[in-house]
């Protein structure tokens, strides 16, 4: 019933709220069309939904066909693995550079699925906050994802928290980082590198005064 409204308002829409509202392939291949109708929408929000890998592609494959104004995207807690996370990374590099929020915590990307996304968002350079807590990143990820950063000169908050990062993962992604100058939040806890990893991220940030670095493992936080 949605996806028969969705195309009377899509001239107009700018901004929309699906979150938690339990939407599967068969929901995300309904509204496929009607998404591609809404030339002047800048915020999409799937987060809590039941995407999954094949959604994903459907919603990579919509956002290429026309979603080029597109600049906030939050899909939190949606199973997508690295199939999923390749054909997003693809799209969004391709057909809307200006990206600037990307909220992809709290799904199962693996080393795979994070290194292609971060290789595909390469032509993005407008990213303002990443959200990745919560993914199995591992340290073969590390070069393309620290290559991403680097490119974010507008870059304001990052989560990394809450994965497989070691001591290499940590002292490529904190050198990439250094060299940001608006970066204010950075989420680094409950990874694999230890003392010297969180080390490497103060000593290469050392000279940001005004950075909060959340860096000791504590109480669970909630995905970004």
């Amino acid at each position: 019933a949605l996806s028969c409204f969705l195309p009377s308002i899509a001239s107009t829409l700018e901004a929309l709220d699906l979150r938690d509202t339990c939407i599967d392939t068969v929901g995300m291949r309904a509204l496929s069309l009607p998404l591609v109708l809404f030339g002047r929408l800048t915020e999409l929000n799937l987060r809590e939904n039941e995407l999954g890998d094949e959604s994903a592609v459907y919603l990579a494959e919509t956002i290429t066909a026309g979603m080029t104004s597109l600049t906030h995207l939050d899909l939190r807690c949606n199973w997508i693995t690295n199939v999923g996370a390749a054909a997003l990374g693809q799209a969004l590099g391709k057909s809307a550079p200006s990206i600037r929020i990307l909220r992809l915590s709290s799904n199962v990307m693996g080393e795979t699925g994070s290194r292609d996304l971060a290789i595909g968002l390469l032509p993005c350079c407008k990213l303002e906050k990443i959200g990745l807590s919560g993914n199995t990143m591992r340290d073969g990820a590390a070069p393309a994802l620290a290559a991403l950063f680097r490119r974010q000169v507008n870059l304001r908050s990052l989560n990394l928290s809450r994965n497989l990062f070691e001591i290499y993962g940590a002292q490529t992604i904190a050198v990439a980082l250094g060299g940001l100058p608006r970066l204010e939040k950075l989420l680094i806890r409950e990874n694999h590198w230890g003392d010297d990893g969180r080390r490497a991220f103060q000593q290469a940030l050392s000279w940001n005064l005004g950075l909060r670095l959340e860096d000791a493992d504590g109480p669970k936080q909630a995905a970004s």
